[in-house]
């Protein structure tokens, strides 16, 4: 494996890693309102 090749699988890796965040931050942030607007609408 060549040393670029193995720049870029591990900039690839990050890249998954962001992602992944990214969307674990986005169901929360929705889990979250949707668990608000329950409690103020009751």
């Amino acid at each position: 494996m060549t040393r670029l090749q193995y720049s870029f699988c591990f900039l690839f890796g990050d890249f998954i890693q962001l992602q992944t965040l990214m969307w674990e931050i986005k169901i929360v942030k929705t889990l979250d309102i949707n668990l608000l607007t329950s409690i103020v609408s009751s």
